[in-house]
Order: structure tokens, then sequence, then C-alpha cells
């Protein structure tokens, strides 16, 4: 409610505002309390050959930064955004949590299994934006499908935090 409450206040103020909806951003940087560093962490952690993945069944779209950025960037630049909003994000490549997890098993290189887990209290089944307007205003051609994104980002991580080298990921 605050979110919408922002969108109006800024739309009604009579400064040229474009409002954007970012949904599921990921990628380096972002700290461990979000899902995909966050899984990337339990896989190259689990010792037992196991991890807990939570809401298996939930479908998620993810949106690489550097995609995201260079949407906003677009919009930025555009003179028709005035006055809108837009969703950022990917509408593409919806995946079920369970299916994340296995996906960044196979980039860790890890003989993990996937400890199903009940669903998290209050967390949507599907979550997946439709960015049909952001389409029909800017040309944009995402440059980083799921699997590329998520090695991109499991580099980073491997190399600056898991590796033990502590680098700030805020």
């Amino acid at each position: 409610l605050s979110k919408i409450y922002g969108e109006v206040m800024c739309l009604h103020s009579g400064l040229p505002v474009t409002i954007i909806r970012p949904h599921n951003f990921y990628g380096p940087r972002m700290g461990l309390s979000h899902v995909i560093p966050e899984l990337m962490k339990k896989v190259v952690d689990a010792d037992n050959g196991m991890i807990d993945v939570y809401s298996v069944n939930h479908k998620r779209t993810f949106c690489y930064i550097n995609d995201a950025v260079q949407m906003i960037q677009l919009l930025a630049e555009s003179d028709k955004t005035i006055g809108q909003f837009y969703n950022i994000g990917n509408d593409e490549e919806e995946i079920t949590m369970g299916d994340l997890a296995q996906k960044i098993i196979d980039i860790v290189g890890k003989n993990v299994e996937i400890n199903s887990m009940p669903a998290t209290a209050g967390s949507p089944k599907r979550r997946c934006p439709s960015i049909t307007k952001l389409k029909e205003t800017v040309s944009y051609i995402k440059q980083y499908p799921l699997e590329k994104g998520l090695k991109a980002t499991f580099n980073w991580y491997s190399t600056n935090i898991f590796s033990g080298q502590e680098v700030s990921a805020v």
C-alpha cells in the first residue's frame, strides 16, 4: 500500500516522473538474504549432500541486473514514458523453486539432493510480472537468459564471498 501511495503522490506532484516497478532482480553484490545467492550458499556449504528448499512448486521469474539496468536506462531516455508506470523484470523463463535449486546445484557442480520443504507462509504460488507495456515502449532484447545470469552470479559470489575473501556484498 505504501508503494502505491508513493506512486500516486509522485504522479500528482506535477513533476515529470516515470514509475519503475522492479521484479526479482538478481546478480552480484545483492547480499545473501535473497533466494538465488541464498540457494548458492546452501549448495556450496552442503556437507551432508542435502539442502532444504521451501515452496518447491512455487513459480518465479528472475531478471539479471544488467538487463534490468538497460531496461531502466531505455525508459529514462525515452520521452514517451512521463507519467507512466512500468514493470521491470522478466516475463519469460518461469521456473519452480525446486527447478531453480537444481539449476544452481548443476552450476555449482556439487552432488547435492533437494529436501522439499513446505511452502513458506504468505508466499504466492506464482510471481511473474507483465512487461508488455515496457516491450511496447522500448526495444530491448534480454542479454542474460536465466542460466547465463546464474553462472555470472555464482562466479562473482564464488570469487568474492564463498572463497573467504569477503568483499562487501552490499
